[in-house]
């Protein structure tokens, strides 16, 4: 049943951004950020996944509630090898971006991300 709950919770949250990004709920944020950090949580990629899209829509409600550092930490977590490429290329995509990146400016230092991105994609 559980699993059952939290899948028709990730349909919720996909179609609220797809519908309305700009009204993404903070609580849903937050639960995505906290299930990011349990390296045992089987919705961990799910939520790491829906951070990615939500920062490319709304990185200020991203911003506020540590979404990028969650996705960082996600990036540098050897578990998740997979798919630290696509976080860092969503990161390098959010700091290159003016418009978008006026929210990540004073989490990332943009030194490290490129220092970090040179050593992944090598």
């Amino acid at each position: 049943q559980d699993v059952t709950e939290r899948m028709e919770a990730v349909k919720l949250m996909k179609k609220f951004l797809t519908v309305m990004p700009d009204h993404f709920p903070i609580a849903f944020v937050r639960s995505l950020v906290a299930t990011s950090s349990v390296t045992k949580d089987s919705f961990r990629r799910i939520a790491i996944d829906l951070l990615r899209e939500l920062s490319l829509v709304n990185s200020e409600v991203v911003h506020r509630c540590y979404g990028f550092r969650a996705l960082l930490e996600a990036a540098l977590d050897p578990s998740l090898h997979d798919i630290a490429e696509s976080i860092i290329v969503t990161i390098l995509q959010l700091v290159g971006n003016p418009r978008r990146g006026e929210n990540t400016s004073d989490i990332f230092d943009q030194r490290v991300l490129v220092s970090f991105s040179f050593v992944l994609f090598v």
